[in-house]
């Protein structure tokens, strides 16, 4: 089965490096053949640069989709890094972070976390941060980086409801 690779992006500002996530989402057969298998999400890689040419020096051809803020205050970010990804001949999709807020982000990662849904690579940068965060963190959003970019890719993932039908016992032989 081939794996959607999914990009999180997060500009920099406020002097803090660009910061792209890229995760998957996979699923761990459970133990027992009668339960569901376990789905979850795995981020792959965690790249940083002060530049876009440092950021996408680090890039390699596994995305399919990225998403990242597209406010106003980010046009040269975003025209430099279409410009990049046409001359390299990249063809992944780039789209608007779909999330509406720092915050709704945030709650939609620590849910995630909460369901053990969400799996980090060793030395992780956003897991890091995440350590570190508080209520008064809402306030340095800015900081907190590799976070929205995780952020950004979380969001356009629809949670699944774990559903575990009992089956109906067939009654008709007991008659």
């Amino acid at each position: 089965m081939i794996e959607k690779v999914i990009g999180g992006l997060q500009w920099a500002e406020e002097g803090y490096p660009n910061f792209l996530c890229l995760l998957v989402e996979q699923k761990q057969n459970a133990q027992d053949s009668l339960e569901p298998q376990t789905e979850y999400l795995n981020i792959i890689k965690e790249i940083e640069g002060e530049t876009i040419l440092e950021l996408t020096e680090q890039i390699e051809d596994e995305m399919q989709l990225i998403y990242a803020p597209n406010d106003a205050k980010y046009t040269t970010f975003i025209r430099d890094f279409n410009t990049w990804r046409r001359e390299e001949g990249y063809h992944f999709q780039f789209k608007p972070s779909v999330h509406s807020s720092f915050e709704s982000g945030i709650l939609r990662i620590k849910d995630f976390i909460r369901e053990d849904k969400l799996r980090f690579p060793k030395d992780s940068k956003i897991k890091e941060q995440l350590k570190i965060f508080s209520e008064l963190s809402y306030k340095s959003k800015g900081s907190f980086y590799a976070v929205s970019a995780l952020s950004h890719a979380i969001s356009s993932i629809r949670k699944r409801v774990s559903t575990t039908a009992e089956p109906e016992p067939e009654l008709g032989s007991w008659h």
